[in-house]
């Protein structure tokens, strides 16, 4: 069976209600702390826990682990600890006002092929070979496919659907496709190890 991590690594203005294993990081674990939302484990260099008290009561968590690499990110390295012990499914929650971060999370994606959900409006995933169902986050959602390979693929059920498209690398006629009636599109792509990421965010 299948394991889900759900690593949250910024506050959110809604509680989860997510079936998985929660991992608390950076402000994250402050999060999961106030909702009361237990964690299988918690972890970070503290940086962006300013207030004394709560940086306390992390560091006396018995589930926490004091990150000291300054070599990757907090979410990276929560990242390889969910893979390191066996989850196959991971949902990155994340997200401030840096473009840089934002960024650097489309890499993760790429990476460690994770689901990430990016203040709470955006979604970015992986595509792969085969057909891969995507289903909108939120309400009235646009997408648009980012291509880092060429590859062939097919888009169905969206607003703009294509056949036996020959997707250039960086291709830039993918952009602001939609989903109809917050249904779920198809993206099929018929070439092994496609580096495909799609990004959905609200109209």
């Amino acid at each position: 069976m299948n394991k889900t991590a759900i690593i949250v690594a910024t506050n959110l203005k809604k509680r989860l209600n997510i079936a998985g294993d929660y991992i608390g990081v950076e402000k994250g674990i402050v999060y999961l702390l106030n909702n009361n939302i237990a964690m299988i484990s918690a972890m970070c260099d503290l940086d962006s826990v300013k207030d004394e008290k709560k940086r306390q009561e992390i560091k006396n968590m018995n589930n926490f682990i004091h990150k000291q690499d300054q070599v990757i990110s907090d979410g990276e390295y929560a990242i390889k600890w969910a893979i390191k012990n066996k989850y196959q499914n991971i949902l990155f929650y994340c997200g401030g006002t840096r473009i840089d971060m934002d960024a650097h999370v489309m890499n993760l994606v790429l990476k460690y092929n994770v689901k990430a959900i990016i203040n709470e409006n955006h979604l970015v995933v992986k595509l792969h070979q085969g057909k891969n169902i995507v289903s909108p986050l939120i309400d009235n959602s646009t997408f648009t496919i980012f291509a880092f390979k060429a590859a062939v693929i097919n888009i169905e059920k969206a607003l703009y659907n294509i056949t036996n498209y020959q997707v250039a690398k960086y291709d830039t006629r993918l952009v602001s496709n939609a989903f109809v009636k917050n249904q779920s599109i198809i993206v099929e792509i018929f070439d092994k190890n496609p580096e495909m990421i799609l990004i959905s965010s609200k109209e």
